[in-house]
Formats: structure tokens, C-alpha cells, sequence
């Protein structure tokens, strides 16, 4: 089994991975594989509870730029750990519930977090067919491998 947890919104762009998870749904039945897929809304409430499982774990969610707008990029969990400031939309950032869960000792051993590039400029069709794309192939690819961080 592996967990996928779409973070954000539903206001405009920070609803993407919320979208995009919806829209790849039913073609991950097609893998073969077993997920479980949550829709986290508020991280620091919600989230510590989703890495508690010690289950393998995909985290999908926004991250502001100007140059990989619709772009999937794996993060390093190392790099979130060791972020000191972090602006986001949530009372705790992805980083800090990632610290915390550290601290404590309740990350899953296998983890991988996945940025979708977006700027202020809502998503055209075209470039959430080309994100959901990505985004299908980027899990296929964890699924088959299973080699997280």
C-alpha cells in the first residue's frame, strides 16, 4: 500500500494537486497497485496524522515559481528538513510538519514529496493535461521503484 496526499486548497492554483490527484484517480487503479489517496487540507493538523502510518508515502503539492510552472519535481526530504523559513499558505508548512514528524520519529521510511511548479497565472487546459501527465508518470515510476527517501 501506498499513501498519496494531495495538499492545498481549493482556491485557484492551490487547489492543483487536489485537481490533478482527482483527475489520475481511476488510470493509478491501472497500475496494479494498492493506494490509498487522502486530500489534505490543512498540514498541520492533518498531515502528522497521514505520516503516521509508517506507510510508504507520495506528498504532492504547489510550490510558487516563475520557471516550472507545471513541472513535477521530486524534493529532497533533506532539504525540507533543514529549511529554516518557510511562507505558505498554511498555518505549518509542509516543512515544518516534516520537522516535527522527524522529531518524533513518525516519518515513513519511504517518503517522496512532489512539487508542482505554478505562478499567480491560473492553469491553462493544456498545461494541467501536461501536469497530470507528469504527475501519473512521476507516481508509476515511485510505485514500480519504491525507493524513497
Amino acid at each position: 500500500m501506498i499513501n498519496i496526499v494531495a495538499i492545498g486548497s481549493s482556491f485557484n492554483n492551490d487547489a492543483i494537486a487536489w485537481r490533478l490527484l482527482e483527475s489520475i484517480e481511476d488510470k493509478l487503479q491501472s497500475l496494479n497497485k494498492k493506494f490509498s489517496i487522502h486530500y489534505c487540507g490543512n498540514p498541520s493538523t492533518q498531515l502528522i496524522h497521514l505520516l503516521q502510518s509508517y506507510t510508504p508515502t507520495i506528498l504532492i503539492d504547489a510550490l510558487y515559481t516563475d520557471e516550472l510552472k507545471s513541472n513535477i519535481i521530486q524534493i529532497k526530504l533533506a532539504d525540507l528538513l533543514n529549511e529554516t523559513h518557510h511562507f505558505s499558505s498554511h498555518q505549518l508548512s509542509v516543512a515544518n510538519v516534516l520537522q516535527l514528524a522527524d522529531s518524533i520519529s513518525t516519518l515513513p521510511k519511504e517518503l517522496w514529496i512532489l512539487g508542482i511548479g505554478i505562478t499567480d497565472d491560473l492553469f491553462t487546459l493544456k498545461q494541467i493535461d501536461q501536469a497530470k501527465d507528469k504527475l501519473f508518470n512521476e507516481i508509476r515510476h515511485i510505485a514500480n521503484g519504491h525507493t524513497g527517501h
